[in-house]
């Protein structure tokens, strides 16, 4: 997929930013871009030729034609997103082969980023993404909230690959640049209204002011209300329509510009907050089979679903079984669940950042980029997707209440940065050289709390169905009446790094790239946990924490504190060769990393273990390409082949601390080899017609990957070399076409665009192949199975948009996305051999509605 990628943002003389070498006019042409830009020209036979416009993107940290550099990135500009109806951070997985954005809880604010196969578990201020996220140049630690950023952009581009030299924190799998339009040196804006099913209630806009010759601002904002996706359906008093799933947004930027004859300060203040209801994943499998030896074993094997059944029967009627429940659910629509609690998320987001350029001479300019973020989250989810009391967690003032009541969260999650990066951009021997060099620094503060089960000692059993305790609070109430847990972890993560890139032209065709970044990371990790040992619940509640020698801490001082620091050097090396202005091969080869650190939910000396960085070194190549097919129309290229060493991969698995609990923990688990290939083609046969198809290969393998797990009392070591990828499917791909109709230019301009997005199969479960070794029966292996694989699926997405509606400053659209009403997943938890339970997270359903702006 191919389209015009450009800041539009001001120089000092109010023209736009575009790089060295790039023509001012074609890209001031190519800002109205949809899919990819036409020109026109003419060969010496007076035949007239489609020219495609130049696509900028800033992956080396400045401006450059997509086309000349040796890396590979997709880029998306305004109209792109708006044709393909992209207006959440989710919509770019759809449409960016190889990205994959999905979520292993009902939250809609915690993305998982996965690029050329290389995807996090989780979520945590403690665990570094693989793909990081940058919003006007400022790394966005965590993700959490970022699907809140998604309005008045001037581009989204997406770097495919390490990205160890030029960027503030290292990425292994690439790096996701978003950009916030900036103010223009003229007055003008837009109002925008968009209505849909679902009751959506939409409203954007923004005003671009120039103040003076030397400042002007930019306004934005929007509202978002809509309900929700799924309903519950189950028989309590959380019962309700369209309740799950919706979303009451809005948010608020602020963009100035402030420039003279030789310096340029771009500053973005923005706040953005979300107060909806969560979705409920959708069970999917059901380990209920029991007689698997003691509690310990039925603990670390993971058969806690084996408890269920039997220990909830004489609690809650029979038709409220677990298994039962599932069998109603695979009966349904994952639109329509049961459950036994309205799930609710709050976010609120602040941010700030400004980049200042100063041109010191024709050949040297110095760059100062600063980053501030605060966010807040607070949130109860349904973990789940069953009317049961199962592996949700919920207080005792929180019970089951209808959706627009708002109640207590149990986990809740804080985190503030702040970041500085001094940049020196060059040319050297007459322009051969084009350099960047610079010093980054990074700090992040959080502190994540949760608090789990509490009924209070003694406790009588709740009358009706509210409020509904989760499976551990029901065990130990039947045998003591009570169950307390509340855990608590402070986060300080810091980065230092030096860096310097640069491209030499050796000749007219042959350039080479050199790369060198060296990071410094420190982390340090307090953790506070209180509960009643699930070993023994007539015990009072106590610390869970250990001391180094093992022992206990006291409870007036229940808190350790871990440190730890972490260095590796990254690169870049680079051969480009231009025969001419219309092909480039490149070969590269690159590293990046993502720092160690400590399990946030550890309690003792093996949970709190750290765990070492993790490496990637990346092979590629590459070629990109304009051609002139005659009659045929135009093409545009760009194909890459790579090859990844990855080692050290930081894996979360199951353990048993000291005192029995059954965790998880990040270690250093894997090494693994991924391979694929990646093909962007753009083909313009006329004028009034453009053809877009993106396509992504992936073949993953690991190496290397020895599980440790207890099997009939005794704990052995598997080996999990053939284990698949989750989540990652093999063969992705997006096409795309649009049509302007050839009507009078007095009707203004309509266009019909099309969009469809398409997936193989994935898998769920990293361990199918040793599930015949747990000693369960065909019929359970059976459910495993049913499980494990996801099906594949295609997105089709329809557009009508009406610009200049009657010669007005007015613009139209009808759109429809899912049109096919397709039902696929995204996400989702299988812990069938370790907690007894499968759920899968859904995308969005069919959607359709209409807009109208107003452009001024």
């Amino acid at each position: 997929m191919t389209s015009i990628n450009i800041r539009n943002q001001p120089d000092k003389g109010g023209n736009l930013i575009t790089g060295k070498g790039l023509s001012k006019g074609v890209l001031a042409l190519a800002i109205s871009a949809g899919l990819a830009p036409i020109s026109y020209g003419a060969d010496s036979g007076q035949r007239k030729s489609i020219v495609l416009e130049e696509v900028v993107v800033t992956a080396r940290r400045r401006a450059e034609s997509a086309q000349e550099i040796p890396l590979s990135v997709t880029a998306l500009s305004t109209e792109a997103l708006e044709d393909r109806g992209v207006t959440k951070f989710t919509d770019l997985g759809k449409n960016v082969p190889g990205l994959n954005i999905g979520s292993s809880s009902g939250s809609t604010n915690s993305p998982l980023i996965s690029l050329r196969g290389q995807r996090p578990s989780e979520t945590l201020l403690t665990l570094d993404p693989a793909v990081p996220l940058y919003f006007s140049d400022i790394v966005v630690t965590p993700t959490y909230g970022t699907n809140l950023s998604m309005y008045d952009l001037a581009d989204v581009q997406v770097l495919k690959g390490p990205q160890g030299t030029l960027f503030g924190r290292n990425g292994t799998g690439g790096a996701l640049l978003i950009t916030p339009k900036a103010p223009s040196n003229e007055f003008e804006g837009y109002a925008k209204v968009t209505a849909g099913n679902y009751d959506l209630k939409k409203f954007e806009g923004a005003v671009s002011v120039p103040v003076s010759e030397n400042f002007a601002f930019r306004l934005a904002g929007y509202s978002t209300d809509r309900d929700g996706y799924q309903s519950n359906v189950a028989d309590n008093d959380a019962a309700c329509d369209d309740c799950l799933w919706s979303e009451e947004s809005q948010g608020a930027r602020l963009v100035t510009d402030f420039h003279g004859e030789s310096f340029q300060s771009l500053s973005v203040f923005s706040y953005d907050e979300d107060d909806s209801v969560g979705r409920s994943p959708v069970p999917t499998g059901f380990n209920k089979e029991d007689g698997l030896g003691t509690l310990y074993d039925l603990i670390w094997n993971g058969t806690a679903g084996q408890m269920l059944n039997p220990l909830l029967g004489p609690v809650l009627p029979t038709e409220t079984l677990v298994d039962d429940a599932l069998e109603r659910q695979a009966s349904r629509s994952p639109f329509d669940v049961e459950v036994e609690q309205i799930p609710k998320q709050t976010i609120e987001n602040w941010f700030f950042s400004n980049s200042t350029e100063l041109e010191i001479s024709d050949d040297l300019t110095i760059k100062n980029i600063f980053g501030y973020r605060r966010m807040e989250l607070s949130e109860f989810q349904e973990t789940d997707g069953v009317a049961v009391p199962l592996f949700g967690t919920i207080t005792i003032d929180s019970p089951t209440l209808p959706a627009d009541i708002n109640v207590p969260s149990p986990r809740s999650v804080e985190s503030e940065q702040f970041s500085n990066e001094i940049q020196l951009l060059g040319n050297s021997f007459d322009g051969r050289l084009e350099w960047v060099a610079g010093v980054y620094w990074y700090k992040m503060e959080g502190r994540e709390k949760y608090l789990a089960n509490n009924l209070g000692p003694n406790a009588a059993w709740p009358a009706g169905p509210s409020p509904v305790p989760s499976l551990s609070t029901v065990w130990a109430f039947a045998q003591y009446g009570f169950y307390n847990s509340s855990s608590e972890a402070s986060t300080l993560n810091e980065a230092y790094a030096v860096f310097g890139e640069g491209t030499y032209e050796i000749s007219d065709q042959w350039s080479a790239t050199l790369g060198l970044r060296q990071t410094w990371d420190k982390r340090e990790l307090t953790v506070k946990n209180r509960s009643t040992p699930f070993a023994d619940p007539s015990l009072p509640v106590q610390c869970t924490v250990r001391d180094e020698d093992g022992n206990i801490l006291p409870d007036d001082s229940c808190s350790r504190t871990v440190e730890e620091s972490f260095s590796s050097p990254t690169w870049r090396v680079a051969l480009n060769y231009m025969p001419d202005d219309m092909h480039l091969f490149y070969g590269s080869i690159s590293t990046g990393y993502r720092t160690g650190g400590f399990n946030m939910r550890g309690t003792d000396n093996l949970t709190l273990e750290p765990f070492d960085e993790e490496t990637v070194l990346n092979y590629e190549l590459g070629h990109k390409a304009d051609w002139d097919a005659g009659r045929a129309g135009t093409f545009r290229t760009s194909a890459a082949l790579y090859w990844q060493d990855y080692e050290d991969i930081q894996k979360t698995q199951g353990v048993v601390t000291d005192g029995g609990q059954f965790v998880t923990n990040t270690v250093n688990a894997a090494e693994a080899v991924v391979r694929g290939a990646e093909l962007n083609v753009t083909w313009a046969p006329t004028y009034d017609l453009m053809f877009s198809l993106s396509y992504s290969y992936i073949d993953a393998y690991y190496k290397e990957w020895d599980l440790p797990k207890a099997i009939g009392g005794s704990v052995v070591v598997l080996d999990n070399e053939d284990s698949p990828f989750v989540y990652v499917p093999e063969h992705s791909a997006t096409v795309s076409a649009k049509y302007t109709l050839p009507l009078d230019s007095s009707l203004g301009e309509v266009s019909l665009v099309a969009n469809v997005y398409w997936q193989t199969k994935t898998e769920t479960s990293q361990y199918p192949q040793h599930w015949d070794k747990f000693g369960y029966s065909d019929e359970t292996l059976q459910v495993f199975d049913d499980a494990q694989e996801i099906d594949a699926y295609d997105i089709w997405n329809f557009r009508v948009v009406w610009n200049n509606v009657l010669q007005s400053n007015v613009d139209a659209d009808l759109f429809v996305n899912n049109a096919f009403d397709e039902e696929y997943i995204i996400g989702g938890l299988n812990v069938l051999d370790s907690l007894g339970w499968s759920a899968a997270t859904y995308g969005e359903p069919r959607t359709f509605g209409g807009s109208v702006r107003w452009n001024f």
